[in-house]
């Protein structure tokens, strides 16, 4: 008599596999490299950054449930199991962070030259711009964005993207950033350690929708564009003014 129980794996019933159950022709195929003749270490960069992205995707599914465990109604019945699960699950997001944290180790492996081999193929896009990071910013209750550089940064993306979410920025008197930030209004502009470790205190003196509404004052696409446009102008006015020539008198 045929066992109604027996259940198939595998290629052998031809029903779910291991590649077929985790995608893996889809995974495989979501490298794809800029550069031209490929540059060995971009697969290195793609692979590090999509790795981030799906370990971003299961925090977020565990940062919300411990946020449903927390706000839910207690009951006689469930007792302290809603704490429990809550807590679980929060060790759980802390041994996943401190694998994202090692996987810079590997990205290390990578020399300057090259990531130079293939950096410029990839501007603009930054890893800030990742929405799942962004969200769980929001989910974590991210106070501010620190940017504590020791090295002249000519624009600072990083600085104007934390902006339109809001986000106050610390950051060090370097480079660009004193043009991006406006001290006291979307964050605060300090020159060593100690003054960052003061300026978190002084957070709550700061407006997060004032610091979205100097973002669009200032880094929307619109004003950029305008900027554009009125600095082109000013500088073909400037090309068609005659120039006068000084003319020695002997």
């Amino acid at each position: 008599m045929e066992d109604e129980n027996f259940v198939s794996f595998g290629e052998q019933g031809a029903l779910l596999t291991y590649g077929s159950y985790l995608r893996l022709p889809q995974l495989l195929d979501a490298q794809h490299l800029e550069s031209d003749p490929p540059a060995h270490d971009e697969l290195l960069f793609i692979t590090i950054h999509q790795v981030y992205e799906l370990w971003f995707q299961q925090l977020l599914h565990e940062v919300e449930a411990v946020r449903d465990a927390l706000l839910s109604t207690p009951s006689q019945q469930d007792g302290g199991d809603r704490l429990w699960w809550a807590r679980h699950l929060m060790n759980r997001v802390h041994v996943i962070e401190r694998v994202l944290v090692q996987q810079v180790d590997v990205l290390e492996t990578m020399t300057p030259q090259d990531f130079l081999a293939f950096r410029q193929l990839l501007s603009p896009a930054s890893g800030f711009q990742s929405v799942q990071f962004r969200e769980l910013e929001f989910l974590s209750g991210a106070k501010a964005l620190l940017f504590p550089i020791d090295w002249s940064e000519p624009f600072g993306l990083v600085m104007i993207e934390a902006m339109a979410c809001g986000t106050p920025v610390i950051a060090f008197n370097r480079g660009s950033v004193p043009e991006v930030i406006d001290h006291g209004v979307t964050g605060f502009i300090c020159e060593d350690v100690q003054g960052a470790v003061g300026a978190l205190q002084r957070l709550d003196e700061l407006s997060r929708p004032e610091i979205r509404a100097q973002f669009e004052r200032r880094f929307s696409a619109r004003t950029m564009a305008q900027n554009y446009v009125e600095s082109y102008t000013t500088m073909l006015q400037a090309a068609k003014r005659p120039v006068l020539r000084q003319v020695a008198v002997g």
